[in-house]
């Protein structure tokens, strides 16, 4: 999964870098340092967009992980059949 905040921090990195050099304020590195980072936003760019789970989809990782929990004593399995659905398809 891409971490878009990561990937942000190196664009603007470089991009501030660029500015400098751009306007002689001491760039520290070429210009042209910037390449790898565009060639990775254009891969990420590239990719399709992640698809929704169906109801379910969502219902069926429910119950397997339900299931799957040893402890089914108060909200322990719905808790850990939650954390098994987000995981999946969560953040």
């Amino acid at each position: 999964m891409t971490d878009y905040k990561q990937l942000c921090v190196e664009l603007l990195s470089e991009l501030e870098n660029a500015i400098r050099v751009i306007y002689h304020e001491d760039g520290t590195r070429h210009i042209s340092s910037a390449d790898t980072v565009i060639a990775k936003v254009d891969a990420v760019l590239a990719q399709p967009d992640p698809v929704a789970p169906t109801d379910k989809e969502l219902a069926e990782l429910y119950r397997k992980s339900y299931y799957e929990c040893k402890n089914r004593q108060g909200d322990a399995a719905q808790v850990f059949a939650l954390r098994a659905v987000l995981a999946r398809w969560g953040k």
